[in-house]
């Protein structure tokens, strides 16, 4: 079973992408499951709300502006 939390940042390239996969591997416990996965930004803004909805803040927010963690 996969725990339910996400955590996302919004990154400028593989470069940065590559800057942060190594923080992460730095700070990762040693049990347990962590996953990466990388997407762009086309297909971040695809996604689809099942439950919900679209939140006031985000409707603000836009890809220049947003980094969440």
């Amino acid at each position: 079973m996969m725990q339910f939390s996400v955590y996302y940042r919004i990154c400028n390239g593989k470069d940065m992408v590559n800057k942060y996969l190594l923080r992460l591997e730095d700070k990762v416990p040693e049990k347990g499951s962590v996953r990466l996965i990388t997407l762009t930004e086309k297909q971040f803004s695809e996604m689809k709300v099942l439950v919900g909805g679209v939140s006031p803040i985000e409707e603000k927010l836009d890809s220049s502006n947003l980094s969440v963690f």
